[in-house]
């Protein structure tokens, strides 16, 4: 009751207060423009293909699928893809410093939180070395954004290991969607300074490409310091500027056939303040250089209305420059098929197959050793789904696994079987269970932290979930977008710190509700709710002494309410309270956040805004690392102001 407690729905009722106020005076001037791209109507007709390979609306997905569109993107007043999550109900997102992001969902999280696949347009950008993903270096133009697809729970069966908890995917727009010019300009009070270009042309008839560039200065956060005059805040060192530049082209080559190569490069600087007990509470003030690129090919032929096939390659080389924690990099090549088709009337068959080599080389340091500190070490994947259709396709049965032999564990096999149950025009139910694992890293095998004596494990194995999920989709004419799931997971083998070495000697069960609401009482107002319950119970295997046990912490209870509203004289009003639940093991009380966003458009070529985030509260914190000793920093409230120009 205490945690229901701590979600305090002040700031909700109001928010519904000020939103209906601002509406009767609206209502006072005359009947506003409608300034929103999209209606619900249209939502729920935008093709996903993270659930099943293939393009399906959200009522025909048998998952718990969420999607940020361009427009929720863009009205968000979100400068990383790390906060704009925080518009997904039952995705934890906790800042950890200024340019360090706890994200998960389900259970289980952490810094590196190792069961969350994250994707940008197709390509993996999870961590291969330490389990998760760096959210520091994940950008991309945000005006290029399409979309963000989110499932919530297993999808290894067809996107394989580390997909256990679930998958975000960032989905690029095609070049000939952003022709023009287009500039961005930030400014605030931890936006240092911003900047955006874009140039999209058409080179031939059948082609169109595209040129960005981004960069920005972020200020760092700040800690209360212990030292006499204690209570005093001081600036951390973790402010970050980051500079990143790409490309994209995409060209039709006729019968069907089309190619699409992009890439992107980027160099910056992470900042950090480490806490080191042991000697005195010594705090260490330091930076990271982050740096890195990716370029992706990707070919596409429609063989026929029911057929088609993909290949895609990639590269990645990532980069990170220091001599405390750890330094190195990696080279990443992968390389992905799929082919689709119908069989008979009632089966659609997906089948591919995968292969990824990595070759990294680390920079060790006094604090963190690799043994070996380079190595080589690949992954060869298959997997094949079949969607049967069955009762004169008011059930869709969905059968498939995924094959993957790796060089940590071996052979890891994945399967799921999910029915989808059309109960009208307008609303579905599912049903889905599923296994996933994740794998070791490089980090689980050859780690040495001669400070604590720890050493990694070359018998440690992979972790596994099994899964079962139920859920409802529901829409109501283009007044009401109802999504409502509910999970149990079993965990077993999962990673324990027993003194000395890494194992799998923690097991776990979780289980939860997760509900997503979109309503629109007007046409020029659309109200957007969030709500995630998430029980979590774990134990140990006898003789375990594991010291991450119960580290890994997410709210029981967390929410949000989001008004959009498009007022004359084309301002855009967007509103969002959040309300999020204790972390009893990390010592972290409940926090409620406030942020607003306003919009203007003087020109259809220009757009001004002002942002505010955490307006309620003047600094809160809301994660904070045990394994690696980052200082506690307090994330603050802040204004930022944008200009866009699009010519």
């Amino acid at each position: 009751m205490r945690d229901i407690a701590g979600i305090r729905l002040r700031l909700l009722a109001a928010l519904i207060t000020a939103a209906t106020l601002i509406s009767s005076a609206v209502m006072g001037q005359g009947q506003p423009r409608d300034l929103t791209e999209l209606d619900l109507e249209e939502l729920m007709s935008i093709d996903i293909t993270l659930a099943s390979r293939r393009a399906e609306t959200m009522l025909e997905t048998a998952a718990a699928v969420e999607v940020i569109t361009a427009e929720d993107l863009h009205r968000s007043g979100a400068t990383t893809i790390a906060e704009a999550l925080r518009l997904v109900p039952g995705m934890v997102v906790a800042r950890v410093d200024a340019n360090k992001w706890a994200i998960n969902s389900r259970g289980f999280n952490n810094l590196f939180a190792n069961k969350l696949l994250v994707m940008v347009d197709g390509r993996s950008v999870y961590s291969p070395i330490f389990s998760g993903t760096f959210w520091e270096a994940q950008d991309c133009l945000f005006e290029d954004i399409d979309r963000i697809e989110v499932i919530r729970g297993p999808g290894a069966a067809l996107w394989g290991a580390n997909a256990v908890n679930g998958i975000i995917h960032v989905i690029t727009r095609k070049a000939d969607e952003t022709t023009g010019l287009m500039i961005r300009l930030d400014k605030g009070t931890l936006e240092n300074s911003g900047i955006g270009i874009r140039a999209g042309f058409r080179p031939a008839k059948a082609v169109s490409a595209r040129v960005w560039g981004k960069s920005f200065d972020r200020n760092p956060f700040q800690y209360r310091s212990i030292d006499p005059p204690a209570g005093r805040w001081i600036n951390a060192a973790d402010g970050w500027q980051v500079n990143r530049g790409g490309f994209r082209v995409d060209a039709a080559l006729g019968r069907g056939c089309d190619v699409t190569v992009q890439g992107q490069m980027y160099r910056g600087d992470v900042g950090q303040t480490l806490t080191i007990p042991r000697i005195r509470f010594r705090l260490l003030d330091y930076e990271t250089g982050i740096h890195g690129g990716n370029l992706l090919g990707r070919f596409h032929r429609t063989l026929s209305s029911t057929s088609d096939m993909t290949l895609q390659l990639t590269y990645d080389r990532v980069k990170r420059t220091e001599n405390v924690i750890l330094g190195g990099g990696y080279h990443m090549a992968d390389t992905d098929f799929q082919h689709r088709f119908s069989a008979g009337k009632r089966h659609t068959i997906v089948w591919g197959a995968g292969y990824r080599v990595t070759s990294d080389r680390i920079i060790n340091t006094q604090f963190i050793t690799f043994r070996p500190p380079s190595r080589t070490f690949d992954m060869w994947s298959a997997f094949a789904q079949d969607e049967i259709g069955l009762a004169k396709d008011r059930i869709r049965l969905t059968i498939g696994a995924k094959f993957e032999r790796n060089d940590f564990t071996g052979f890891e096999f994945q399967p799921n079987a999910r029915m989808l149950f059309r109960l009208g025009p307008s609303q579905t139910a599912w049903w889905a269970v599923s296994r996933a694992a994740r794998t070791p890293s490089r980090a689980d095998e050859d780690i040495r932290v001669p400070v604590v004596g720890m050493t990694g494990n070359h018998v440690y194995g992979s972790e596994h979930v099994t899964a079962h999920e139920i859920g409802f989709h529901r829409h109501l004419a283009d007044r009401w977008m109802i999504d409502a799931a509910a999970f149990f997971n079993h965990y077993d083998d999962l990673q324990s710190f027993e003194g000395d070495s890494v194992a799998n000697n923690r097991a776990a069960e979780t289980y939860g509700t997760e509900l997503s609401v979109r309503w629109r009482p007007l046409r020029w107002w659309q109200v957007r709710a969030g709500y995630a319950w998430l029980h979590i119970n774990e134990w140990r295997t006898a003789g375990s002494v594991d010291v991450q046990y119960g580290k890994d912490d997410c709210p029981e209870h967390q929410g949000f309410i989001r008004a959009s509203l498009d007022l004359p004289a084309f301002v855009q009003i967007d509103v969002t309270a959040r309300a999020v639940g204790r972390l009893p093991s990390l010592d972290i009380p409940a926090y409620e956040a406030l942020d607003m966003r306003i919009g203007w458009k003087p020109d259809r070529r220009v757009e001004l805004s002002v942002t505010g985030q955490n307006l309620n509260i003047r600094r809160h914190v809301e994660f904070r690392g045990w394994w690696i000793p980052f200082e506690e920093t307090y994330v603050p409230r802040s204004v930022y102001g944008t200009v866009t120009v699009t010519l």
